[in-house]
């Protein structure tokens, strides 16, 4: 990631912020989402959509010099709330079609926080995913496939 560019593109996505399409996956890259979209989903007691976690998806994206976007604290507060438009963006596109509608946030970087190879501290990953969860309407699911022990997605 370009931090200049990011820094040089973030008034047009102040800008562009307010309209929900933004955060909508477009035709191009739903092609599976709008056909499940237009089909009959009332047969299901519930449906569910699925997005990965601004923890998995800051570790995984990484700077110029190669450190995770979640360790600059100027850029993880713009992911924070970018994924949690997004899943709330899938949300509503689900409960359009259905009434019990939820996405789930995947977090498969949940185990490595709990390690000391992130350089992200798990305390202020909590306080994060906490802070992440309270913009996230609805229900909330997180699952992290991970075998270490630590605080659960659940108590974050």
């Amino acid at each position: 990631m370009n931090l200049a560019a990011f820094y040089d593109e973030l008034p047009e996505y102040a800008e562009k912020s307010s309209d929900n399409s933004l955060f909508t996956l477009s035709p191009m890259y739903s092609a599976t989402l709008r056909a499940f979209l237009t089909s009959n989903l009332s047969i299901y007691p519930a449906v569910r959509g699925q997005c990965i976690g601004p923890l998995s998806f800051g570790l995984k994206i990484t700077t110029e010099d190669l450190k995770p976007i979640i360790c600059n604290d100027e850029v993880r507060m713009f992911l924070f709330d970018f994924i949690a438009r997004k899943v709330n963006a899938q949300v509503e596109q689900l409960r359009a079609v259905h009434p019990a509608a939820f996405v789930w946030v995947d977090e498969p970087g949940l185990e490595i926080l709990f390690s000391s190879f992130t350089g992200y501290p798990s305390d202020r990953a909590k306080v994060d995913f906490a802070e992440f969860l309270a913009q996230v309407k609805g229900l909330k699911v997180s699952t992290c496939a991970a075998t270490r022990t630590g605080p659960s997605s659940s108590r974050a």
